[in-house]
């Protein structure tokens, strides 16, 4: 259902052609990215959401950048864009219920743009969860969440998506527990499809053990994503008075 991604160098067929957007939101505009790759087939588009608005995630987050690429390299339009209240989005953080509302504007303009497409989402920690709550409220086709953060919507009754749903988890994060991942899948009814391990062999991550260039969205940056997560979601375990982290 989701085949194995080698990863390799974006073919000149394949590499995106990138605009600044801004989408009108419900709390003001939303700073976005649309990256449409010249061999875009015209049947999916593809909306990516980031890490923790409050911790420093920003749709630049190194992970959020190299879904966006994976997107790209199957010939899949990428949306991604900032939350309210980060970059040039209007608003303020609004505990997850207002991110999701800004990322079901995202994707009402997503489908608007390519009309008659099918829907992938994607989301990072944070932004995984967003991507959970969407995919429930608009006929996605895909959906792939790499650490998200189950607490905010594995509670008793809660809808969960029907759809092909890729979960990716590291089995040395630090932030999320991958045993806890592994429980949570096996109470469900209709489980994702779990991929634990190394990440590279899911999707074209490198195994780096670096945190430097926690944004990169230039060409000629290589895919620096570490297999533990990114310094903007370390912040996320909280302050200094020891409180479980937010996510």
């Amino acid at each position: 259902m989701f085949p194995r991604v080698v990863s390799r160098k974006m073919s000149a067929d394949f590499r995106p052609t990138t605009e600044r957007l801004t989408i009108a939101g419900p709390a003001g505009d939303l700073e976005a990215l649309l990256e449409t790759p010249a061999g875009a087939d015209g049947t999916r588009v593809a909306v990516i959401c980031h890490p923790h608005p409050v911790y420093g995630g920003t749709m630049t987050n190194k992970v959020v950048h190299v879904l966006a690429k994976t997107c790209s390299e199957r010939g899949v339009p990428a949306v991604r864009f900032n939350f309210r209240g980060v970059g040039a989005s209007a608003g303020a953080y609004d505990e997850g219920v207002g991110e999701t509302q800004d990322a079901l504007a995202v994707i009402d303009w997503a489908l608007q743009r390519f009309p008659g497409t099918g829907l992938w989402l994607a989301g990072f920690s944070f932004g995984g969860a967003i991507a959970v709550r969407a995919a429930t409220s608009r006929d996605a086709q895909r959906l792939i969440t790499v650490a998200p953060a189950i607490h905010r919507f594995a509670v008793a009754g809660a809808e969960l998506p029907r759809c092909p749903w890729l979960l990716v988890q590291g089995d040395q994060d630090e932030l999320v527990d991958a045993g806890e991942i592994q429980r949570w899948v096996a109470t469900l009814a209709h489980p994702p499809q779990r991929f634990g391990g190394q990440f590279d062999a899911a999707l074209p991550f490198q195994k780096r053990k670096d945190h430097d260039h926690d944004h990169c969205d230039r060409d000629d940056q290589p895919d620096r994503v570490a297999r533990d997560e990114p310094d903007d979601r370390r912040t996320e375990r909280g302050a200094d008075d020891g409180q479980a982290e937010q996510r």
